[in-house]
Order: C-alpha cells, then sequence, then structure tokens
C-alpha cells in the first residue's frame, strides 16, 4: 500500500471518538488496559487528521521509496491486531481502542516497531528522525514503543499471506466478492 492508501485505511479505522478509557475500567484487566492507553492519549486534539500525520511520518522517515511502505502497511496490520488483543483482553468487542485523541502516537509506536523489525535496526538515528518527524520527544517515543510492543503482546510477526491479505481487503476501488 502507497502513502495515500495507508492514510485512507486509518482514516476509516480511527473511531471518532475521543476515548475508550471510562467504558474500560470495571475489572483488574480493563483497568491495566486503560492505563497503557492513556500513555498514548494526546495531551490536546491533534492538529491534522491522522490521515495527513501518517503520510508526514511516512514521507519525513524516507519509507515511501517506489510508492509504497512495507514499514506503513505493518504499522497498520499491527495496530489492527494491537486492537483485536485489547478487545480480547477486556471482552469488550463493542468499543473502538484506537480513537481519534490517540491514533497518532499509536501510529508512530506501530510504524517505529515495524521499521526496526524489517530492517533489524537499533539505530539511534531512527528514534532522533521519527522524533522529529512525529512531534514527540525521544524518551517519550521509547516508552510508547514499550507499552506499544507490551499491549501487542510482542506479537509483531507477520506472515506473506496475512500481509496480502490486508493490501487486498484495503484496495482502492470497489471490491469483488468470490463464492
Amino acid at each position: 500500500m502507497d502513502a495515500t492508501d495507508i492514510a485512507n485505511y486509518l482514516s476509516r479505522r480511527v473511531s471518532a471518538t475521543c476515548s475508550p478509557l471510562a467504558a474500560t475500567t470495571a475489572t483488574a484487566t480493563n483497568y491495566q488496559v486503560a492505563c497503557v492507553l492513556a500513555l498514548f492519549e494526546a495531551a490536546w486534539p491533534p492538529a491534522s487528521p491522522i490521515g495527513l500525520y501518517a503520510q508526514r511520518l511516512l514521507n519525513g522517515l524516507g519509507l515511501t521509496e517506489g510508492g509504497a511502505s512495507v514499514e506503513g502497511t505493518l504499522a497498520c496490520i499491527l495496530l489492527q491486531r494491537l486492537e483485536l488483543n485489547l478487545r480480547q483482553l477486556t471482552r469488550r468487542w463493542d468499543v473502538r481502542f484506537v480513537t481519534a485523541s490517540n491514533a497518532h502516537r499509536l501510529y508512530l509506536a506501530a510504524l517505529l516497531v515495524s521499521v526496526k523489525f524489517l530492517h533489524d535496526s537499533e539505530d539511534k538515528w531512527l528514534l532522533r528522525a521519527a522524533s522529529a518527524v512525529g512531534g514527540v520527544e525521544p524518551r517519550e517515543l521509547v516508552q510508547l514503543e514499550a507499552a506499544f510492543l507490551m499491549a501487542c503482546a510482542f506479537s509483531i510477526v507477520v506472515g506473506p499471506s496475512e500481509y496480502r491479505a490486508f493490501c487486498a481487503m484495503n484496495q482502492p476501488g470497489p471490491r469483488r466478492l468470490s463464492l
């Protein structure tokens, strides 16, 4: 998927509601999920929509070579996996955990994880660049990355068939259903 496809996917997936925290604090597990999500909550409403923010990150980090961004697509898959994992933990299938107030920081953490995973990199340049382009201090970005990995239960390996299926389901234009 290219940067525009990724931006459109994120714009469609992000809930317009501000925060699911109030709906998730009934049990100890739900409280833990709420605490993790609180790390990703923006202090004030983000200035740009998630789609534009994602494009800025991908372009600013040079991850759109040849149009497509494997790293950006993997980050979307990881966000989808995170939300599924949180729904399973809380047994709340009606709550969207990726919201307008946390999507930017969640995507930034997911993108950092995907770049490090795909390029087997622990480069300090990457951390500084992602921090500068993403608008988050390096120390805070490290905390977001760790919290994201824990919330995903460190499940970040995406096989080729899962990757292809995700891309096929999120292609722009009409979809054909096969019987």
